[in-house]
């Protein structure tokens, strides 16, 4: 989604969700895993002209989590035998930035 402020500046904003099943049979294990990613962006823009220049500027932040459940199971020919690992594993990341991008000489 953007949102024009004005003639040279500009607000975006993204966002996005992904789910994913994994049921893996491996030689040690059958690995269940349920993963949910879920994120946004939250960006400004402005385009105008610096000390001359073509220009650029954006800054941002940037928001991100990951949930998975993980499950093992004893494999039994392929199956699943009985539960070794129940555990939930989560991450989190935020993040800041700005970036100036200047290009050739106005006319």
């Amino acid at each position: 989604m953007s949102m024009p402020l004005g003639e040279a500046q500009m607000l975006e904003w993204y966002t996005q969700l992904k789910y994913q099943y994994l049921d893996h049979p491996l030689s040690f294990a059958v690995i269940n895993q349920n993963t949910y990613d879920w994120g946004s962006e939250l960006r400004y823009l402005l385009t105008s002209p610096l000390f001359g220049y073509g220009n650029r500027f954006s800054v941002g932040l940037q928001y991100a989590q990951e949930r998975q459940l993980e499950q093992w199971f004893d494999n039994v020919g392929g199956n699943h035998g009985a539960k070794t690992r129940d555990q939930m594993n989560k991450a989190t990341t935020i993040g800041l930035f700005s970036e100036e991008q200047l290009s050739e000489a106005c006319a």
